[in-house]
């Protein structure tokens, strides 16, 4: 139990806070500044002006249609490049990327992509409403700018359309109000709130994919994976999903018969230990090149930056529209003249992919770096056949840490069957130099703040002009008149005064009720003494007081009246400091 008072301890606990406060301040403001700076560098930031060449989309009638939507303001690159791919890699789907305007678009961490079709072009185009319909997280779904999304969603879903939403692509076709009283899956992080703002879906957990007759959801991210490949199954048969799974690399297939999995732990705060304090974030030049992987692409994409430690520019020989397997158009932001400074150039696939020989110059000559591969270099030594997310989460783990490496898997949803994928280095703790140096410096600041402020406030009371002084109350003077008439010892001490044995008077109430004040006596006048003193006799001689070895008076000091007598021995003066002896002890 304290033995601080109330307002000692209210004001201890003020000043601990005050101190926290002070050593929390610097590192979370420049935490948030940091992260405020980089964000429009690793979200959908708008992409550069480029002037698109008229495409020509191939389209064969005698294939089923799935249609990829997205948004031109912005759309999740790993909700939308890896179903693209494993429904084109079927061979049996014409697989079109739908947007409302076919302008380049952003998809996220610097990818521009110019999609197939617009909207009114897929109209008046094909017309029919597709077989499969995929609707990734999009930027901003309750924006006016993606009223026509919604809409056109709605419009399309017909009876014989099987609808796919990968990740946070749920909420979006909840706009449409096509989930109501069906059974629906999402990202983790959203069901802190889908349930109070879609009420009428019956939210399911803990699942990779739910199946709800024509509507089936993945949750997060990579498991768009097993969820598209599920798809794949209903429509086409196990024989051609499996042989799909093979073809795009993706070994769990038994997730196929049993969705269910568990998040692990969060390590969110080492995560942002390490990102927000650090300021030497990796620049990473993306190489775009025909032919690329939609997942390899993936991979890289949204491994790295979502780990936070990493920056990814794409770049290309020339600024120019960039074929991918399956065929997409993407557009990179860079050439190889106007290209930032980059630490680290990584190609999304295999040597021989490129000529080799170019690139291997300008990132030597330009950048004093050599090239990296997604296969071969990436994750070893894990072999280069590894689907390509256990190369890139192996690589970050032993580049990173294990923690940066964990954080990044569990915001991709994506858990490796091999724990040696993200077995890496520990924690790097000179990162803690930062916030601890500007926590501590905080403090310092704080203090000398406080302390310029009560000098300030002391120096403002001195040079305050003094106030006339007040006339003695009679009560006051009374007192004085008192103190002014006792005995006086050599020295000018007041003699000692024995106090009542009975004890002052106990005061009674007044008005209203109060105790009233009792009235003063010398005793608490502020020169009164009540230590015995020696005392001196007229020829400077010390008087016979005995003192005891602790200092005090014993109690046959000599009277100096009735008045001033010491206590009689039944009621004797307790010593006013531990360890002195009492004024009868001997």
């Amino acid at each position: 139990m304290s033995t601080l008072r109330p307002g000692r301890r209210f004001r201890t606990a003020l000043r601990l806070a005050g101190i926290a406060a002070a050593f929390a301040a610097p590192p979370l403001a420049a935490g948030a500044v940091h992260f405020s700076r980089i964000a429009p560098l690793t979200g959908y930031a708008p992409a550069p002006a480029f002037d698109a060449p008229d495409i020509d989309v191939p389209f064969d009638p005698g294939k089923r249609t799935a249609v990829v939507v997205m948004s031109n303001t912005g759309t999740e690159l790993t909700d939308f490049l890896a179903p693209y791919e494993v429904l084109a890699a079927t061979g049996a789907f014409n697989v079109l990327a739908v947007a409302p305007e076919a302008r380049i678009t952003p998809l996220g961490a610097g990818l521009d992509i110019v999609p197939h079709l617009s909207f009114a072009g897929y109209d008046a185009r094909i017309g029919a409403d597709p077989d499969v319909l995929v609707v990734p997280f999009i930027n901003d779904w309750r924006g006016a700018a993606n009223r026509p999304v919604v809409a056109w969603i709605k419009a399309h879903a017909g009876p014989g359309t099987t609808l796919l939403t990968i990740c946070g692509g749920a909420v979006t076709l909840a706009e449409t109000g096509l989930l109501d009283g069906r059974r629906a899956t999402t990202y983790w992080d959203f069901f802190a709130w889908v349930p109070r703002a879609y009420p009428a879906v019956q939210w399911v957990q803990g699942q990779r994919f739910v199946d709800d007759g024509n509507i089936v959801s993945s949750a997060g991210i990579a498991n768009g994976i097993p969820a598209t490949l599920h798809v794949v199954e209903k429509i086409l048969g196990k024989a051609v999903a499996l042989e799909t799974a093979r073809k795009v690399g993706y070994a769990p297939v038994a997730q196929l018969a049993d969705p269910r999995f568990t998040l692990g732990m969060s390590p969110l705060p080492a995560v942002l230990l390490a990102n927000a304090f650090r300021f030497d974030k990796t620049e990473m030049g993306v190489v775009l090149h025909d032919g690329v992987g939609e997942i390899d692409l993936a991979a890289v994409l949204d491994t790295y930056p979502r780990s936070g430690t990493t920056l990814t520019r794409l770049v290309a020989d020339t600024r120019r529209v960039v074929r991918s397997r399956h065929g997409l158009f993407l557009v990179p932001r860079w050439d190889f003249a106007s290209a930032p400074r980059l630490d680290r150039v990584v190609v999304p696939g295999a040597r021989g992919a490129l000529d080799d020989a170019p690139l291997a110059a300008w990132a030597r000559d330009r950048h004093g770096v050599g090239v990296t591969y997604l296969r071969g270099d990436l994750g070893a030594p894990l072999a280069a056949d590894r689907f390509p997310f256990d190369l890139t989460l192996a690589d970050l783990a032993r580049g990173e840490s294990a923690a940066v490496a964990r954080w990044s898997a569990r915001g991709l949803e994506y858990t490796p069957e091999d724990p040696a994928v993200l077995a890496g280095a520990g924690w790097p703790i000179g990162i803690v130099v930062w916030p601890m140096a500007l926590g501590l410096l905080g403090v310092a600041l704080g203090t000398l703040g406080v302390r310029a402020v009560r000098t300030r406030a002391g120096r403002r009371g001195a040079a305050a002009p003094a106030g006339p002084i007040a006339a003695p109350s009679p009560a006051g003077a009374a007192i004085a008149a008192e103190a002014r008439s006792e005995p006086r010892r050599a020295g000018g001490h007041a003699a000692p005064r024995a106090r009542p044995p009975s004890g002052p008077p106990r005061p009674s109430p007044g008005a209203g009720g109060r105790l009233a004040r009792p009235a003063r006596t010398a005793r608490d006048h502020p020169w009164y003494n009540p230590r015995p003193w020696p005392t001196r006799s007229a020829s400077s001689s010390p008087t016979t007081t005995p003192w005891c070895a602790k200092g005090c008076a014993r109690s046959s000091a000599p009277s100096l009246g009735s008045r001033w007598s010491a206590p009689p021995p039944t009621a004797p003066r307790p010593s006013r400091s531990p360890g002195r002896c009492s004024p009868t002890s001997s």
